[in-house]
């Protein structure tokens, strides 16, 4: 009972059902909404796969083939809420129209398929994000199948995006930071598609459509000279939407080329890793750094704010231009205030207009452009006295659209319905015969008033009624109790359990006249929305470009008020190698935390500093986040934003790789030593000198000898042969000598301190390396049995005193064996004492006078 049987003259079939089969051979892979009166049907397969997306009634219409036909329907009035959910499962859907009236047909109401929609392909914004483009990706290979095109398209904001990506690594990064909704490709390769499912498992895949009517042609605004891999990803592109009866498409942005290596890249290890709009538990909110600047008011500007974040910039006087943005707002707080008031009032200028081009726009669509197109003129005011280059290039193309703005005023009503059946669009004072029409509807409402109390005075009877339902018009109601009162004019139209309803000729005739007028002015008033709409239409290109303008300055703005919120800095963004951050701070994880208690860190990557940190200190004790941050201020910076420290030197990076954290890829089958091995030799195959690589352990999942070679290997070639800069954290502490003998190379640790029998974590990163693992402790902390770790401790005794120490390949003798906090030979606690305070003092803030009041202290702590 789920898909219709081959439909062949031997199994009889109604005219209505070889239309709606004639409908979904165009259509096979999209669930059909059939329009029959005041519903959309669906049938066969599409009727139960609906029902369970929507939790529809599943019921029965007629048989085909002695089988019932499964038939589910949805209001007409409710279309869009259905199509969203029938989008957010991953299905396609089309929608065939009645486009002739029952009443001038002849025989059976002629249908077409009017619209189909798929998750890449909709123009409904509230269902949207509004802070992430909705791309749909057309992908397409040349002749030898090894370089990919790629077309991305918003159609709900006009961004039209393509670049190409050489194999199968870069083209699944490149995939990941355009995150889209939809992928299609022709011809349909199962292996490769099996691939993208693996690794964005999110997306909707398919193969593309195409149209089979050769007199019609979509063209995309191109360039005449894209290379082979791309003209036929925009070639894929454009028949599908023409495929899918999309042709009005004035809102589309020209194509804008792009180059990966143009900007900062950011792979999707490195996406992940450093949790920017993901955490590691896959939730998009609070922990990720677009979480944390994400203060955008209008849908452009929050667009805007992921877009420079995903590609953050590579060229210090692009990066300096929105710095002196930032730092003239933050300078003019009272117009930065008065700018963020007003882009509060801008609504979805972009998606707007994607919906008026496409004439699926309604009339509070039109209000909400008008409110947002009205606040214009004020932004243009507020910054035509800004510094700097990037505001003034941004005023020359924020256009007040004033005459857009008095259009709409004039014409639309102050709160115009979404419904055009509700009517009240049009303002009387914008046509004259909107203007006759209403006042004689709202003539003919104070007429009835006034007809029922002469009706009352009449027929002496208080209690008469003139009414109004959709059935029976306008009728007079009387109770039984006057029923002996009724005059012989009176016509009886229909006895209720009460009373009996009347009417009478003169009632009949204002009803006609109320009812023709009302009904003439919802379809006048449609006719000059439309006409209204048409005209807005025209000027799509200049709203887009001024949506853009806005989006930018909202942005901007968002980053002002982040770095004021928080306290950042403006970085010094230089051309040359050198990474210095004083008091640098993780920017997410300190929001999460009680105020203050954050511990920042000074970090030197670069010149005089060395390019690679060897980061040593025991588990949980900070070592991750102090890589991390390092990067995402680097992120930050590259942006053009303030940045979480008390100052900061950050020469350009051209791509930032990660090494954190790994674990067992079942759906490829790679163990976690594999999945290792293969994001390290992404690192050394493609980091560059201005590369940052953060490396949190390398070599695990292996014997101990084997990890320690490999992570000693790949340590040396990042500082001989790439010289990149480089944060390494490892457990693997023979690797600190590695600084003898390699002059790019510094050790650091994240200090801790013995403390009654345990370890506290300091969190602060200090020179040298870190002589002591503390694994043991670490396992006690978590809770290990005691019977546990202090087996764990006679056997880390055994091992150390008889094993043979790597390190003898430097020529080093090895250090003293690992430290036991649980044997009996512990460090006297006054000494622990003497340390804390000593840590707590800084020598540069200290009077000679105070320098005697803390020396008589530290004698009172011996």
């Amino acid at each position: 009972m789920g898909k219709p049987k081959n439909t062949t003259r031997n199994i009889k079939i109604t005219p209505m059902m070889q239309q709606y089969f004639a409908a979904k051979e165009t259509v096979p892979d999209a669930i059909l909404l059939f329009r029959m009166g005041d519903f959309y049907e669906m049938f066969f397969e599409d009727a139960q796969q609906v029902s369970e997306i929507c939790d529809l009634t599943l019921t029965q219409r007629g048989t085909h083939g002695g089988d019932p036909i499964p038939m589910a329907g949805v209001p007409v009035s409710q279309k869009e809420n259905y199509v969203r959910r029938i989008l957010e499962a991953g299905e396609r859907v089309a929608i065939c129209e009645q486009v002739e009236a029952a009443s001038a047909s002849k025989g059976i109401v002629r249908r077409e398929i009017t619209e189909v929609f798929s998750p890449g392909v909709r123009l409904d914004s509230d269902s949207l994000e509004r802070d992430r483009p909705n791309y749909l990706v057309a992908i397409s290979s040349d002749i030898q199948g090894s370089i990919y095109g790629l077309a991305a398209l918003d159609i709900s904001t006009g961004d039209f995006r393509g670049t190409q990506a050489e194999g199968n690594v870069l083209l699944i990064d490149e995939l990941k930071r355009l995150d889209p909704t939809e992928v299609i490709c022709d011809p349909l390769d199962e292996e490769f598609l099996t691939l993208l499912g693996e690794q964005l498992p999110e997306i909707t895949y398919g193969p593309a459509r195409s149209s089979k009517a050769e007199n019609e042609f979509l063209e995309l605004p191109t360039d005449d000279d894209l290379p082979h891999a791309l003209q036929g990803a925009v070639r894929l592109l454009t028949g599908h939407l023409q495929a899918m009866h999309l042709t009005r498409l004035d809102h589309i942005r020209p194509l804008e080329r792009y180059s990966p290596g143009n900007h900062l890249i950011l792979d999707a290890t490195t996406l992940q890793n450093l949790e920017l709009f993901r955490t590691t538990d896959g939730s998009t909110g609070k922990g990720t750094l677009f979480q944390l600047i994400q203060r955008a008011c209008s849908g452009p500007g929050s667009r805007a704010l992921r877009a420079w974040m995903r590609r953050p910039l590579k060229d210090c006087n692009a990066i300096q231009n929105r710095q002196d943005a930032i730092a003239w707002l933050l300078d003019e707080p009272e117009i930065q205030e008065d700018l963020r008031e007003s882009l509060s009032q801008v609504r979805d200028i972009e998606r707007i207009m994607a919906r008026v081009v496409s004439e699926s726009a309604n009339p509070r669509d039109l209000a909400n452009l008008q409110t947002s197109v009205s606040v214009l003129p004020g932004i243009t005011t507020l910054i035509e006295k800004a510094d700097g280059t990037w505001l003034q290039r941004l005023l020359e193309q924020l256009d007040p659209l004033t005459d857009i703005s008095e259009t709409l005023r004039d014409a639309l009503t102050e709160n115009p319905p979404v419904q055009r059946t509700d009517g009240n669009i049009i303002r009387s004072s914008f046509d004259p015969t909107i203007a006759e029409l209403r006042e004689l509807k709202t003539d003919g409402a104070k007429w009835f008033i006034d007809y029922e109390q002469g009706e009352r005075d009449r027929t002496d009877i208080p209690s008469l009624k003139v009414r109004y339902n959709k059935v029976f018009g306008y009728y007079i109601e009387v109770t039984r109790t006057h029923l002996s009162k009724v005059p012989e004019d009176y016509i009886r139209k229909q006895t209720i359990a009460n009373g009996e309803r009347y009417f009478t000729p003169e009632l009949k005739e204002m009803e006609t006249r109320i009812l023709t007028a009302s009904s003439r002015l919802l379809e006048y008033e449609w006719e000059l929305f439309v006409d209204l709409r048409k005209k807005v239409a025209s000027h799509a290109a200049r709203v887009q470009r001024t949506a853009q303008a806005v989006g930018a300055l909202d942005a901007i703005c968002a980053l002002a008020d982040l770095a004021l919120e928080n306290g950042f800095v403006r970085p010094e963004v230089h051309d040359g190698i050198e990474i210095d951050i004083e008091q640098g701070r993780h920017p997410t994880l300190e929001r999460l935390i009680p105020a203050g208690e954050f511990i920042p860190n000074d970090i030197q990557l670069g010149e005089d500093h060395g390019s690679l940190m060897l980061i040593t200190g025991p588990n949980m004790s900070g070592k991750s986040t102090v890589m991390r941050q390092v990067a995402l201020t680097v992120v930050l910076a590259q942006m053009g934003a303030w940045v979480p420290a008390a100052k900061a030197k950050i020469g350009l990076v051209d791509r930032v790789f990660t090494r954190v954290g790994a674990s067992d890829s079942i759906t490829t089958g790679r163990s976690t030593f594999m999945v290792e091995m293969v994001e390290a030799a992404e690192i050394l195959h493609h980091a560059t000198d201005r590369s940052l690589v953060l490396l949190d352990e390398i070599g695990r999942g292996t014997s101990t000898y084997d990890g320690l070679s490999i992570a000693w290997a790949v340590t040396e070639d990042l500082h001989d042969r790439i010289q990149a800069r480089t944060l390494f954290a490892t457990h693997y502490h023979e690797l600190v000598h590695l600084a003898d003998t390699l002059p790019g190379v510094r050790n650091a640790h994240i200090a801790i301190r013995e403390w009654e029998g345990t370890i506290i974590f300091l969190r602060r990163l200090r020179p040298g390396p870190m002589r002591r693992s503390y694994g043991v402790e670490v396992a006690a902390l978590a809770g290990l049995p005691d019977a546990v770790v202090e087996r764990a401790r006679n056997v880390l005794e055994s091992l150390e005193s008889d094993a043979t120490d790597p390190r003898s390949v430097t020529g080093q003798k090895p250090d003293q064996p690992q430290m036991d906090l649980f044997s009996s030979e512990r460090v006297d606690p006054r000494w622990v004492k003497v340390e804390a305070f000593l840590e707590s003092i800084d020598p540069e803030d200290t009077t000679p006078r105070q320098a005697l009041d803390l020396l008589y202290k530290l004698r009172d702590l011996l």
